[in-house]
């Protein structure tokens, strides 16, 4: 169970579905843990993401992709043989 404040926070964050590419509206997605509750995961703004019923009951439940939220905004959904999908590319390395 998510509190309202939250899903209402994540919505306000998201915007749609965060799955890379994908731009499903909020009455269609879910708020998604990202590291499974089962598994100790937060429930916090920092560590759901929403997710439409595609991406969160297929693609991550039935055939055990994970998502990833990064500190620069972006997503990144990994499957299980390691395909990679980002939001977008990552950030050039900073200069030393």
């Amino acid at each position: 169970h998510i509190p309202e404040a939250i899903r209402r926070a994540v919505i306000l964050r998201d915007g749609h579905c965060a799955w890379p590419g994908c731009d499903k509206r909020p009455a269609a997605c879910d708020v998604h843990h990202v590291r499974h509750r089962k598994d100790g995961g937060p429930t916090s703004v920092e560590s759901c993401c929403l997710l439409c019923n595609f991406h969160h009951d297929i693609c991550v439940h039935r055939w055990g992709w994970t998502v990833e939220l990064l500190p620069d905004g972006s997503v990144t959904a990994v499957s299980p043989a390691g395909q990679v999908i980002r939001s977008h590319a990552p950030p050039p390395p900073q200069a030393a």
